[in-house]
């Protein structure tokens, strides 16, 4: 029967023929099809908060863009990467949601970017083709540092063959330089039959500091994507101000008129607001 379940001894048992001989040999084709999970991650516009501090919104969507069911679909961001010392950072406005397919997104107990709350759902759902989740999440940042650095990660992304009720955790482990991008290390979950480094996906120009770019798309075709970190460049802005004092004109014995011009501008790259 169709949509068996996989590993499963099927359920309905091959009927013989009602006529002994009457059938006709023919080899059983066996077609197994490997699951493939994607993730793609955009950062927005960070906004400048204070000196070196920062708010960084993020907008991810990890899908099947494949035919076989991805089990038990899990991600994982490692934030503590990318944020290393000096810096300090929480998490804000994390939230989960269906994407397209409109498949059932369970988000985890918690999420922080740090120790063992990297998991970004909660690892007990699967995704059918072209279903997928929507994460977001603001990073609040003091880089704690001059010049303010570029900094780069990936979200990895993980699922199972077979349903389990045992929640998939992800990766644990993960090290990536922040500079670089490059993932040094880190374990998929045991049982894992498809993983993922995310592909960065840069959102439409002109977006708002500060606020979650809109939903990058997966690849049309299942890991048609080259994995690549995504990457956050914060500008700091800077405001200057210069003054001037003309020729004072004495209208009485003590007394003057002083004249004075002032600019205040803006010469660099980052809006200064207010």
């Amino acid at each position: 029967p169709a949509n068996g379940v996989p590993g499963e001894i099927p359920s309905t048992p091959p009927a013989l023929p009602a006529t002994p001989g009457a059938d006709t040999p023919a080899p059983t084709p066996v077609t197994p099809v490997a699951n493939k999970i994607d993730a793609v991650k955009s950062a927005g516009v960070p906004l400048q908060t204070g000196p070196t501090s920062f708010t960084v919104p993020y907008s991810i969507v990890v899908g099947n863009q494949g035919t076989a069911t991805v089990y038990n679909a899990q991600a994982n961001d490692f934030l503590s990467n990318t944020y290393p010392a000096p810096a300090s950072f929480t998490v804000s406005g994390y939230a989960v949601a269906a994407g397209s397919g409109s498949p059932t997104c369970t988000p985890a107990a918690s999420f922080t970017g740090t120790g063992t709350s990297t998991a970004l759902l909660s690892g007990t759902n699967d995704l059918t083709t072209g279903q997928s989740c929507v994460i977001s999440f603001t990073v609040k940042v003091n880089y704690n540092a001059t010049p303010i650095p570029t900094t780069r990660n990936n979200v990895v992304a993980s699922g199972m063959g077979a349903d389990s009720a045992t929640p998939n955790p992800g990766y644990t482990g993960v090290t990536q330089d922040p500079t670089t991008g490059a993932i040094t290390g880190g374990t998929p979950p045991s049982g894992a039959t498809t993983t993922d480094n995310s592909s960065n996906v840069n959102p439409p120009a002109g977006g708002v500091p500060g606020a979650v770019p809109s939903t990058p798309a997966l690849p049309a075709t299942p890991g048609a994507d080259t994995p690549a970190p995504t990457p956050v460049t914060p500008v700091a802005n800077k405001i200057a101000a210069v003054k001037s004092a003309g020729v004072p004109v004495q209208p009485g014995p003590t007394s003057f008129d002083v004249p004075y011009s002032i600019v205040v501008g803006n010469q660099g790259t980052a809006t200064v607001y207010n």
